[in-house]
């Protein structure tokens, strides 16, 4: 008796593409796709109808270079410097012996000032609001790194997704344009019934989506 599973860690995600089914044909992320495919995708008629539902897999690889120190330092010294250019901008005022020499400078480089200060401080909420659910998140899949230092954790985290949303994304394009093609089959079968039938009447009876291929079909064919 191995005891009872009742779920599985990260480290599982890159192998699901090397784990097969009894025979040996289907791994078991292409029956993950397929499944989704099934329940989410199954009347697509067209790729510009669906999304990839995982994030991509270059996305996920820059997150896993971020180390939230660099990012604060960076921020930090991009503020410095805005104080310091606010700094240069009283000093060129108030040096200013001819008020009508200060326009359009002053008001140019307040509107700059201000718009630094904005996207500074918004730059600082969003790091604090990603160093904040960061940990969160790793509780959330209750995984534990294996390093001790916080600037090594999002690039264990991430290098259990990189691959999988990697394999996922090549496996879920495939499928996607065999299911559109089955779809396509199906409509045209749907076509020739209807030209067999009387078509106008038939054809507008079918949901709006139907009617468009069918007509995209019949274009096609004609």
């Amino acid at each position: 008796d191995r005891g009872q599973a009742d779920g599985f860690g990260l480290e599982i995600l890159p192998k699901l593409r090397d784990v097969k089914g009894k025979h040996n044909n289907v791994s078991l992320l292409e029956y993950v796709v397929r499944m989704y495919i099934k329940n989410y995708c199954s009347e697509v008629l067209s790729v510009g109808e669906i999304w990839f539902p995982l994030p991509e897999p270059s996305d996920l690889e820059r997150a896993s270079a971020i180390v939230f120190d660099d990012i604060v330092a960076d921020i930090n010294t991009l503020e410095n410097n805005m104080h310091s250019c606010e700094r240069k901008v009283d000093k060129v005022l108030n040096c200013a012996q001819n008020p009508q020499h200060i326009e359009p400078f002053e008001s140019r480089m307040k509107t700059f000032i201000e718009k630094a200060k904005n996207q500074i401080r918004e730059m600082k909420e969003n790091v604090e609001e990603c160093q904040q659910k960061f940990p969160e998140t790793m509780k959330y899949f209750i995984y534990k790194p294996k390093s001790s230092k916080e600037c090594d954790w999002p690039k264990e985290f991430f290098a259990h997704w990189i691959p999988f949303s990697r394999d996922f994304k090549d496996i879920f394009k495939r499928e996607i344009q065999r299911t559109i093609k089955q779809n396509v089959e199906k409509q045209k079968e749907k076509v020739k019934e209807l030209t067999e039938s009387g078509y106008t009447k038939r054809a507008r009876e079918l949901p709006v989506p139907y009617f468009r291929a069918v007509n995209y079909i019949l274009i096609i064919d004609s």
